[in-house]
């Protein structure tokens, strides 16, 4: 849960995203592909080992995926690019987790649904903590 509270408030904290979407940032099930633009985030994984010392706090590889949906191709693209901005370097105790990096571990093809008139993109991050 410390990645996805990492990413929840990271994500609601910046501007560049919320001007796009709003408050329409979910965690697992996303709103309707009629209520677009928006921002849905899971947790994929997560692996952890033990760092320095074996009483120490353990380093935690979390693999978060972020799937943007927009109405237009250039908002779908504003908003992957407000994203990435808002998760990607970032570092330091972030809601309440002590966060060592966070990196784009991946960025999936533009999409369009032609039936829903929707574009969308899955981009994934790595958020490196510790616990």
């Amino acid at each position: 849960m410390r990645a996805e509270k990492v990413t929840a408030s990271l994500l609601e904290g910046a501007s560049a995203v919320t001007a796009i979407v709003g408050t329409k940032i979910y965690a697992v099930m996303g709103a309707q592909v009629d209520d677009a633009p928006f921002v849905v985030y899971w947790k994929e994984s997560a692996d952890r080992e033990r760092a320095i010392a074996m009483n120490g706090p353990s380093l935690v590889r979390a693999l978060i995926s972020v799937q943007t949906v927009a109405r237009t191709y250039q908002q779908l693209k504003d908003l992957g690019e407000a994203v990435r901005v808002a998760l990607c370097a970032k570092f330091g105790d972030i809601a309440g987790v002590q966060v060592n990096e966070i990196q784009v571990a991946g960025e999936g093809p533009d999409l369009f649904d032609p039936e829903r008139e929707v574009f969308a993109q899955l981009w994934q991050f790595l958020v490196i903590h510790q616990e």
